[in-house]
């Protein structure tokens, strides 16, 4: 008799087990949870996520599950759906490679059935090696680029509090003044420009999603009805959207974040093409609202991040493998567009 018996299941009919899953694995968010549900597998507006329940045969009880969720993506300017391999988890004490990679093959395989046309992941160090096992392949590690707008406490992680002390206000003064001189610089040349923060998506977002190019590019949809229900219905933070309009309020580009105590977490830029002026004004913002740091997740061969280090964002690592299913879209000519946003968690 086989240890565990892997069942594809309708979500919606299974909430309950799904739920108490999801507790056990993840008690420090319990009360997220719910909200989570609703939020990913009963108004994704690509459809239900697929669904995998682990049923450990002895005791006759769920212990693990795996989900495809649904997203609408774009390779080469040919549209694509594609699913975000979520919510992996299984009991700590069935946590072996064998379950685990009963888990994963069930959700290649429904790739492989012309369910989803590939299948892409953010990957942490506990999953990586049995994604890998099962087929998955590696195209890219996360990195998260970092803005500094006040430097003593990175100081003072490095050096000491009272090297800090003495060099922080010296280090700030300088990068405001670099700051305060680029912008002049830029906005001279732009000037028919304006900059606001707005709590929804209109029209003009699908007017910027379907202007701005995608050839060369494997990204998600950005119109505005997606926009509105991944960001404005998200039960994690609440996010703004910063945007840069012409004089005629048409959007030229945005980026959607939240604030956590005094750091700013990017989720999303996008832009017709004024990247440079869009992360200035950004940067203004934060400094004027007293915030210590920007920072974004990224896969590291997004073109964006070209723009954020002419924005003197700087390198750092992150645990994140990003992983995929389909060697038909991995051509090296294609940049891949994922951001923080992308994942199917914050």
């Amino acid at each position: 008799m086989n240890l565990y018996t892997i069942l594809p299941i309708n979500p919606l009919e299974y909430k309950t087990e799904i739920l108490k899953l999801w507790e056990r694995n993840h008690s420090d968010i319990a009360p997220l949870l719910p909200k989570r549900f609703t939020w990913i597998y009963e108004n994704n507006p690509y459809g239900t996520p697929k669904c995998w329940l682990l049923k450990h045969n002895k005791t006759n009880k769920f212990i693990g599950a795996a989900s495809l969720i649904p997203r609408r993506m774009y390779v080469n300017g040919k549209p694509m759906m594609a699913g975000i391999a979520a919510d992996m988890m299984i009991d700590k004490k069935h946590r072996t490679l064998g379950p685990a990679l009963m888990l994963e093959r069930a959700v290649i395989d429904c790739c492989k059935k012309g369910e989803f046309d590939f299948i892409y992941g953010f990957s942490p160090p506990a999953a990586y090696t049995a994604q890998i096992k099962a087929g998955f392949k590696f195209i890219g590690n996360a990195i998260r680029m970092v803005r500094p707008l006040k430097t003593a406490s990175i100081i003072k992680k490095q050096k000491g509090k009272t090297v800090a002390t003495l060099f922080s206000p010296v280090l700030d003064t300088t990068l405001q003044i670099i700051d305060n001189f680029t912008f002049i610089t830029k906005s001279f040349l732009k000037p028919n420009f304006s900059c606001c923060i707005l709590d929804h998506f209109d029209e003009r977002f699908d007017n910027l999603w379907h202007k701005a190019p995608k050839n060369g590019l494997i990204i998600g949809e950005r119109t505005a009805s997606y926009l509105n229900w991944r960001y404005m219905k998200s039960p994690y933070h609440k996010h703004k959207t910063f945007i840069l309009q012409d004089k005629k309020e048409k959007i030229l580009g945005y980026i959607i974040y939240s604030l956590i105590d005094d750091k700013a977490l990017i989720y999303d830029i996008y832009a017709e093409n004024q990247y440079s002026i869009l992360l200035l004004n950004f940067i203004k913002l934060m400094r004027k609202t007293g915030i210590c740091s920007i920072s974004f997740t990224l896969i590291e061969n997004n073109p964006l991040v070209k723009h954020l280090k002419s924005s003197f964002f700087l390198k750092r690592e992150a645990p994140l493998k990003i992983i995929i299913f389909n060697s038909n879209i991995t051509q090296s000519f294609l940049n891949w567009y994922l951001v923080a946003g992308d994942k199917d968690t914050e």
